[in-house]
């Protein structure tokens, strides 16, 4: 079926620039290969964390119940500290001190 592109008919639903950048959104979006972008959140590839650099992401708290919440956290928070460091530390901050 034929298609054509028609300029100036109507008033724009969105602006000329907003249709760009989408136009190049997507184009980066595909780049990035198929089934890798999931785009689950709108904060998805735009907060990065102070810290160590690594993106934020959207985690759920009680997913499987009625208090379910949606929070935004580090994805490299466990890939900075080894376990061994969070045994140590977790023992330091439970021991009693006189």
């Amino acid at each position: 079926m034929p298609q054509y592109y028609v300029e100036k008919n109507h008033e724009a639903i969105i602006s000329p620039q907003v249709f760009d950048w989408v136009q190049q959104e997507e184009i980066k979006r595909w780049r990035k290969g198929r089934g890798r972008y999931r785009g689950v959140s709108i904060f998805s590839s735009k907060i990065k964390c102070a810290q160590c650099g690594s993106w934020y992401g959207a985690k759920f708290w009680h997913s499987t119940d009625k208090y379910r919440r949606t929070i935004y956290r580090c994805n490299g928070k466990f890939k900075v500290y080894s376990k061994d460091d969070i045994r140590v530390t977790f023992k330091d901050g439970t021991e009693i001190r006189a």
